[in-house]
């Protein structure tokens, strides 16, 4: 199911991922070469083995303190800026996706009305096939819209950026694994566009199944769809009963609270939630099953 013909593409940088803090290894081998080198620089300016090992034990307790203190609050702190700094980024990013969603719906409605919008149209004695249905009609042939739902969007996520691989040279390395799956949670998000209008090729014949009242009044909206944009090869049948439109093109099925699912498209099985526009015109013939 498509929108047809979306606006021209466009790109949404998603922020770059941070590093996780990574777990370090304690710095055995500078303590020892610490130590070391304080036993021998005691031992010959002190002559006493005592007071060497004192002084080897006091050096690696302040390298040993000065890496925890280190682990602690440095490391730490600069996740805790970053991930931040991304939470931030993350949030405007979101925003600037729900205003691109919003005017690309608003124009995709524009040039793709629904049954509501041409009956709105028709009984403003307006010329519904100016304008937006022209343009609807200008490509490989009129489309009828059945409805809203979830539609490819015009909006393309540039790939999730992380920091190089490996180590940092501050001891840190891989990615924030919460942060990486926020990104892509939001990258999928933006390549779908809620609410937008479901298209087919207004031609064969369209199936409407459910309670009589509304399978009909959605019957009715396609049929004045079709009119209006001069759609001449296309039929449209309702009835309460699937076998009598089993052959159809295109299926639409009603519950009894009017949601609704696209249950067949060019011949094809699906199921694509749908919603539907109901209408009642009066002047529009429709057809029921013998």
């Amino acid at each position: 199911m498509s929108s047809t013909e979306p606006p021209p593409r466009l790109t949404i940088q998603l922020p770059v991922v941070p590093r996780a803090p990574a777990t370090r290894s304690p710095p055995v081998a500078s303590a020892a070469a610490a130590a070391l080198a304080s036993v021998v620089g005691t031992a010959l300016w002190s002559g006493s083995g005592a007071q060497a090992l004192t002084a080897a034990l006091g050096v690696v307790c302040a390298i040993l303190a000065l890496w925890g203190i280190d682990g602690l609050v440095g490391s730490p702190s600069r996740a805790r800026r970053e991930r931040r700094r991304f939470d931030d980024d993350m949030r405007a990013t979101a925003t600037t996706l729900h205003d691109l969603h919003r005017r690309e719906r608003a124009e995709l409605r524009s040039r793709f009305p629904g049954s509501a919008a041409v009956a709105r149209a028709a009984r403003a004695r307006t010329d519904a096939t100016s304008g937006a249905l022209t343009t609807r009609a200008s490509s490989a042939g009129p489309q009828l819209v059945l409805g809203r739902g979830e539609v490819a969007s015009a909006v393309v996520p540039l790939p999730i950026r992380a920091p190089e691989a490996g180590e940092g040279r501050d001891g840190r390395g891989g990615v924030d694994v919460e942060a990486e799956a926020a990104c892509a949670r939001l990258s999928a998000a933006a390549s779908v566009l809620d609410d937008g209008p479901l298209c087919v090729e207004a031609r064969g014949l369209v199936g409407v199944v459910g309670p009589v009242p509304l399978a009909r009044a959605a019957a009715s909206g396609y049929l004045l769809q079709a009119r209006r944009s001069r759609a001449d090869r296309l039929e449209v049948m309702y009835a309460a009963d699937l076998d009598a439109v089993s052959g159809a093109d295109v299926i639409i099925e009603i519950a009894l609270d009017a949601s609704a699912e696209v249950t067949r498209r060019a011949g094809r099985p699906c199921r694509v939630p749908v919603d539907l526009d109901y209408v009642s015109v009066l002047d529009v013939a429709d057809r029921r099953p013998a």
